[in-house]
């Protein structure tokens, strides 16, 4: 990816649409690279309730580096937030930022402008609210970055239930195991939800 960015940058095209050429190689590499594990069964549930013409904040649980290519396959429009040793990565950091993927360093209220402006650009943004991959594949409590976002830019949250990835490639592990990739694609939860607003105040 890096290499095509090398040959994309000086190319005679408008950064918007460069942008959106980079997320929809990067989402189909993302793909293809879960698709090519034959070993692997893979199956998405639910993938009606998917809608990328409305942005929303995706959150997903996370023990795998493959929730990552899962998420990002899902569609072009979408973007994952970022840890920020990621985001100024001398391997990742290069594409990473060219593709308009965010970083939160100081909290979820830092640089909310920027990222309405990708909200407003169409994407759909990723966050594993977790913050960190588990190890053994059991949800740990969640931080409110994700929601606080959804309350402050009134968007609905979907919800993505990853099942199978953990045992398939474990946190820290190389390995490539047979089993089964599963995406649980759950109701998305609007800010004039009752139960949105009593815990979060929208209004």
């Amino acid at each position: 990816i890096n290499l095509f960015l090398l040959i994309l940058i000086p190319f005679p095209l408008h950064k918007v649409y460069k942008r959106k050429l980079l997320n929809f190689i990067i989402s189909k590499l993302a793909k293809s690279t879960i698709y090519l594990g034959f070993h692997v069964n893979k199956k998405i549930i639910n993938i009606e309730k998917l809608n990328f013409e409305k942005p929303s904040i995706i959150i997903a649980n996370h023990s795998s580096f493959l929730d990552i290519l899962l998420m990002i396959m899902l569609s072009p429009k979408v973007i994952i937030m970022v840890k920020k040793w990621v985001y100024n990565s001398p391997i990742f950091g290069f594409f990473i930022r060219y593709s308009g993927y965010l970083f939160i360093p100081e909290g979820a209220d830092y640089n909310i402008d920027k990222i309405h402006s990708k909200i407003k650009d169409g994407y759909s943004i990723v966050i594993f609210p977790e913050g960190s991959r588990s190890f053994d594949g059991n949800i740990q409590r969640f931080h409110k970055g994700a929601f606080y976002l959804a309350q402050q830019l009134k968007l609905d949250i979907q919800p993505i239930l990853i099942v199978g990835a953990n045992y398939v490639n474990k946190k820290n592990d190389f390995i490539i195991k047979s089993g089964e990739l599963i995406l649980f694609v759950l109701d998305r939860i609007t800010p004039n939800h009752d139960s949105f607003k009593k815990r979060f105040g929208c209004n």
